[in-house]
């Protein structure tokens, strides 16, 4: 069983305008294992790196594989942090862990997501309403359904945003 790990981790500072270069930072992994800690998330090891005083720029938020923020690219894959678990009784020895490729790195594992969040934005990933009149549905349901997409130009979008009454919610609650 090995005691430490290296990680290669990547460190750019866009601001001072220097080549980004790889650190290689000892993990000590023999106090988990006394206490009977096999393995850690990528991003509990960045957290405790930081603790001992390392400067490690990288982003975090819900720990619970939700958000996304803590992606980087951990061993070649794009994974994320909070979910990245390493064994330390059968990982590497190194572990290599970068920013995200093709996205511009603001200072170590921070990466600039403005193209992604105008990608987000422009194509509107949330429920939509497009009302139909009784007749347009009837006939659109009882023809081809491949045609749907044709009838768009006759869609319109709503005037008003339509809430969700606690009503309809607890028609929800316990489904999924």
């Amino acid at each position: 069983l090995m005691d430490t790990i290296k990680l290669n981790i990547l460190s750019f500072d866009f601001y001072k305008q220097e080549a980004p270069i790889v650190k290689t930072l000892p993990y000590d992994t023999k106090s988990k294992k006394a206490e009977g800690i096999t393995s850690e998330m990528v991003l509990d090891i960045l957290l405790n790196l930081q603790n001992t005083g390392m400067n490690i720029a990288y982003r975090r938020s819900c720990r619970e594989a939700i958000c996304g923020s803590c992606a980087m690219n951990i061993n070649g894959t794009n994974a994320l942090a909070c979910t990245y678990r390493v064994n330390y009784t059968n990982e590497p020895t190194t572990i290599n862990i970068y920013p995200l490729p093709h996205m511009p790195i603001v200072k170590d594992l921070v990466v600039d997501m403005k193209h992604f969040f105008n990608q987000y934005k422009s194509i509107s990933p949330y429920l939509q309403e497009y009302p139909l009149d009784s007749k347009l549905f009837t006939s659109l349901m009882l023809s081809d359904n491949t045609n749907i997409h044709k009838n768009y130009s006759i869609l319109s979008l709503p005037a008003i945003e339509h809430e969700q009454s606690k009503e309809h919610r607890n028609l929800l609650d316990g489904l999924y």
